[in-house]
Protein backbone atom coordinates (compact mmCIF):
# COMPACT_ATOMS: atom_id res chain seq x y z
CA UNK A 1 0.00 0.00 0.00
CA UNK A 2 1.58 3.69 -0.65
CA UNK A 3 0.52 7.05 0.26
CA UNK A 4 -1.74 7.77 -2.64
CA UNK A 5 -3.91 4.60 -2.35
CA UNK A 6 -3.95 5.26 1.73
CA UNK A 7 -5.48 9.19 0.84
CA UNK A 8 -7.83 7.48 -1.80
CA UNK A 9 -9.27 4.81 1.00
CA UNK A 10 -9.67 7.94 3.33
CA UNK A 11 -10.84 10.53 1.18
CA UNK A 12 -14.79 9.00 0.54
CA UNK A 13 -14.42 8.00 4.13
CA UNK A 14 -14.54 11.38 5.17
CA UNK A 15 -16.97 12.81 2.17
CA UNK A 16 -14.21 14.73 1.11
CA UNK A 17 -14.60 15.69 -2.73
CA UNK A 18 -11.65 14.44 -4.91
CA UNK A 19 -10.55 13.69 -8.77
CA UNK A 20 -6.85 12.26 -8.81
CA UNK A 21 -7.38 12.15 -12.99
CA UNK A 22 -5.69 8.67 -12.75
CA UNK A 23 -8.15 7.21 -15.79
CA UNK A 24 -6.02 9.95 -17.91
CA UNK A 25 -3.21 7.00 -17.67
CA UNK A 26 -5.99 5.01 -19.89
CA UNK A 27 -6.77 7.08 -22.41
CA UNK A 28 -3.43 8.39 -23.61
CA UNK A 29 -3.52 5.68 -26.11
CA UNK A 30 -7.25 6.23 -27.59
CA UNK A 31 -7.03 10.02 -28.61
CA UNK A 32 -5.74 11.99 -31.25
CA UNK A 33 -3.61 14.62 -28.86
CA UNK A 34 -0.76 14.47 -26.65
CA UNK A 35 -1.54 14.40 -23.18
CA UNK A 36 1.88 14.78 -21.81
CA UNK A 37 4.59 16.57 -24.08
CA UNK A 38 8.08 14.56 -24.40
CA UNK A 39 9.85 17.26 -22.93
CA UNK A 40 8.09 17.61 -20.17
CA UNK A 41 7.12 16.63 -16.61
CA UNK A 42 3.18 17.69 -16.50
CA UNK A 43 -0.06 17.35 -18.42
CA UNK A 44 0.00 18.88 -22.24
CA UNK A 45 -2.46 22.03 -22.14
CA UNK A 46 -4.88 19.88 -24.39
CA UNK A 47 -5.22 17.56 -21.04
CA UNK A 48 -5.42 20.71 -19.09
CA UNK A 49 -8.57 21.25 -21.06
CA UNK A 50 -9.70 17.96 -20.82
CA UNK A 51 -9.00 17.47 -16.65
CA UNK A 52 -11.09 21.10 -16.85
CA UNK A 53 -13.71 19.83 -18.47
CA UNK A 54 -14.05 16.76 -15.80
CA UNK A 55 -13.27 18.62 -12.95
CA UNK A 56 -16.35 21.20 -14.12
CA UNK A 57 -18.61 18.55 -14.28
CA UNK A 58 -17.84 16.72 -11.33
CA UNK A 59 -18.25 19.41 -8.94
CA UNK A 60 -21.96 20.39 -11.42
CA UNK A 61 -23.05 17.18 -10.28
CA UNK A 62 -22.07 17.76 -7.02
CA UNK A 63 -23.74 20.77 -6.15
CA UNK A 64 -26.44 20.04 -8.89
CA UNK A 65 -26.50 23.09 -10.17
CA UNK A 66 -24.55 24.24 -14.06
CA UNK A 67 -20.92 25.79 -13.88
CA UNK A 68 -20.02 27.91 -16.99
CA UNK A 69 -19.83 25.52 -20.00
CA UNK A 70 -16.22 25.09 -21.45
CA UNK A 71 -15.89 25.44 -25.04
CA UNK A 72 -12.27 24.59 -26.77
CA UNK A 73 -12.82 21.72 -28.42
CA UNK A 74 -13.40 23.70 -31.70
CA UNK A 75 -9.99 26.04 -31.06
CA UNK A 76 -7.47 23.66 -30.86
CA UNK A 77 -4.08 25.47 -32.85
CA UNK A 78 -1.21 23.20 -32.94
CA UNK A 79 2.33 25.44 -32.52
CA UNK A 80 6.23 24.78 -33.16
CA UNK A 81 6.95 26.99 -30.35
CA UNK A 82 5.91 25.01 -27.25
CA UNK A 83 5.35 26.86 -23.52
CA UNK A 84 7.22 26.59 -21.51
CA UNK A 85 6.09 24.47 -19.26
CA UNK A 86 5.65 21.92 -22.10
CA UNK A 87 9.36 21.91 -21.74
CA UNK A 88 10.26 21.53 -18.39
CA UNK A 89 12.59 18.58 -18.44
CA UNK A 90 14.71 20.21 -21.03
CA UNK A 91 14.83 23.54 -19.42
CA UNK A 92 15.74 21.75 -16.03
CA UNK A 93 18.51 20.25 -17.42
CA UNK A 94 20.08 23.28 -18.24
CA UNK A 95 21.56 21.80 -21.79
CA UNK A 96 24.21 24.10 -23.45
CA UNK A 97 22.31 23.26 -26.71
CA UNK A 98 18.76 23.70 -27.21
CA UNK A 99 16.82 21.01 -28.58
CA UNK A 100 13.93 20.70 -31.39
CA UNK A 101 10.20 19.59 -30.15
CA UNK A 102 7.35 18.65 -31.77
CA UNK A 103 4.47 21.05 -31.82
CA UNK A 104 2.15 20.50 -29.41
CA UNK A 105 -1.54 21.69 -29.09
CA UNK A 106 -3.09 24.66 -27.39
CA UNK A 107 -6.62 24.80 -26.79
CA UNK A 108 -8.40 28.11 -26.51
CA UNK A 109 -10.25 27.38 -23.19
CA UNK A 110 -13.83 29.83 -23.07
CA UNK A 111 -15.94 29.75 -20.35
CA UNK A 112 -19.72 30.33 -21.42
CA UNK A 113 -22.34 31.42 -19.16
CA UNK A 114 -26.08 32.55 -18.86
CA UNK A 115 -28.08 33.75 -15.86
CA UNK A 116 -28.37 30.17 -14.62
CA UNK A 117 -25.02 29.57 -14.22
CA UNK A 118 -23.22 29.31 -11.01
CA UNK A 119 -19.66 29.83 -10.29
CA UNK A 120 -19.60 27.89 -6.90
CA UNK A 121 -16.77 29.17 -3.74
CA UNK A 122 -14.08 26.24 -3.73
CA UNK A 123 -11.62 25.38 -2.13
CA UNK A 124 -8.75 23.17 -3.97
CA UNK A 125 -5.75 21.52 -2.12
CA UNK A 126 -3.74 20.09 -4.86
CA UNK A 127 0.18 20.09 -6.21
CA UNK A 128 2.01 21.09 -9.80
CA UNK A 129 -1.02 19.68 -11.90
CA UNK A 130 -3.50 21.70 -10.45
CA UNK A 131 -1.37 24.43 -10.01
CA UNK A 132 -0.96 24.60 -13.74
CA UNK A 133 -5.09 24.64 -14.60
CA UNK A 134 -4.88 27.59 -11.62
CA UNK A 135 -2.04 29.29 -14.20
CA UNK A 136 -4.33 28.46 -17.07
CA UNK A 137 -7.30 30.06 -15.84
CA UNK A 138 -9.44 27.74 -15.63
CA UNK A 139 -10.26 28.08 -11.30
CA UNK A 140 -10.96 31.86 -12.43
CA UNK A 141 -13.27 30.70 -15.24
CA UNK A 142 -15.31 28.09 -13.41
CA UNK A 143 -15.28 28.86 -9.84
CA UNK A 144 -16.33 32.22 -7.60
CA UNK A 145 -13.98 34.69 -7.04
CA UNK A 146 -13.12 34.20 -3.41
CA UNK A 147 -12.24 30.68 -4.50
CA UNK A 148 -8.52 29.46 -3.07
CA UNK A 149 -6.15 26.98 -4.28
CA UNK A 150 -3.59 25.98 -1.37
CA UNK A 151 -0.82 25.00 -3.63
CA UNK A 152 0.86 21.06 -1.64
CA UNK A 153 -1.13 22.98 1.66
CA UNK A 154 1.45 25.31 1.63
CA UNK A 155 1.08 28.53 -0.65
CA UNK A 156 -2.49 30.06 -1.06
CA UNK A 157 -3.24 31.29 -4.59
CA UNK A 158 -6.93 33.50 -4.76
CA UNK A 159 -8.17 35.70 -7.19
CA UNK A 160 -9.25 37.94 -5.12
CA UNK A 161 -7.53 40.41 -2.74
CA UNK A 162 -9.86 39.76 0.52
CA UNK A 163 -7.50 40.78 3.57
CA UNK A 164 -8.44 37.03 4.99
CA UNK A 165 -6.59 35.79 1.95
CA UNK A 166 -3.14 37.02 3.72
CA UNK A 167 -3.54 35.01 6.34
CA UNK A 168 -1.05 32.14 6.01
CA UNK A 169 -2.56 28.19 5.57
CA UNK A 170 -0.43 27.33 8.46
CA UNK A 171 -2.64 29.22 10.42
CA UNK A 172 -5.91 28.44 9.21
CA UNK A 173 -8.47 25.87 10.69
CA UNK A 174 -8.93 23.01 7.75
CA UNK A 175 -12.39 22.40 8.97
CA UNK A 176 -13.80 26.16 9.37
CA UNK A 177 -11.75 26.79 5.78
CA UNK A 178 -13.92 23.87 4.32
CA UNK A 179 -17.09 24.55 5.69
CA UNK A 180 -16.85 28.43 4.02
CA UNK A 181 -17.04 26.65 0.65
CA UNK A 182 -19.54 25.02 -1.22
Amino acid sequence: NNNRQTLLSLLPEMKIAHNDFDYFLRLKDSIDYPLYPKTGLHWSFYAVALAADSLRNQVSDLINRPLPTLAWRDSIEWKSEIHWSDQELVIGANFYHSFETDPMPYPNIRYLSDSLTYRPKVLAIGDSFYKLMYDNGVSQGLFHEDSEFWYYNQHLYTHSRRPEANVPIQERDLLTEIERND
